[in-house]
């Protein structure tokens, strides 16, 4: 049987995946196309598989490489 807390909690989680499904996709103008680190242009691929991505893949592997984890 389901108590409150059960209640609560599924009526959170169903307001938090309705948010989730509306929100909008991250801004993908001028200065998210180049690469915080080098400047250089970041393939619209990367852009479209990585959304809100700020650095080109060398540049993230290359941090990801110094331990600095999921910067961007």
């Amino acid at each position: 049987m389901a108590d409150h807390a059960d209640f609560a909690n599924d009526l959170t989680l169903k307001y938090m995946e309705l948010g989730l499904a509306t929100r909008r996709p991250a801004n993908s103008d001028e200065a998210t196309r180049f690469c915080v680190d080098c400047q250089g242009l970041i393939p619209w691929q990367r852009r479209f598989a990585v959304l809100g991505c700020m650095r080109c893949a060398q540049c993230q592997t290359k941090l990801e490489l110094k331990g600095a984890g999921h910067a961007g």
